[in-house]
């Protein structure tokens, strides 16, 4: 799987989640900000957009809130992504 193929992957597994619009377009801007970067091959940028992805997710008030049976798959797919850098 491409890292391109990766982050379209993130954000399938987001919008699955079914957030309401403005935590959904947080996180997917965090994905859509690492695509740019992998784009324009700043990949340190892009892993920068991922941590910060994965920091989100796992904020207390926003995983309490939005997540409360766990975040799946999604935070172990952005490490996976994360490694290929």
């Amino acid at each position: 799987m491409s890292f391109t193929e990766g982050l379209y992957s993130i954000e399938d597994l987001i919008l699955g989640i079914k957030l309401p619009d403005g935590p959904e377009n947080a996180l997917l801007a965090k994905v859509r900000a690492a695509m740019a970067a992998l784009n324009s091959g700043d990949t340190l940028t892009a892993k920068t957009s991922l941590e910060d992805l994965i920091n989100q997710l796992l904020a207390p008030g926003f995983s309490k809130k939005y997540l409360p049976d766990g975040t799946g798959n999604i935070i172990p797919e952005i490490e996976r992504i994360i490694r290929l850098f």
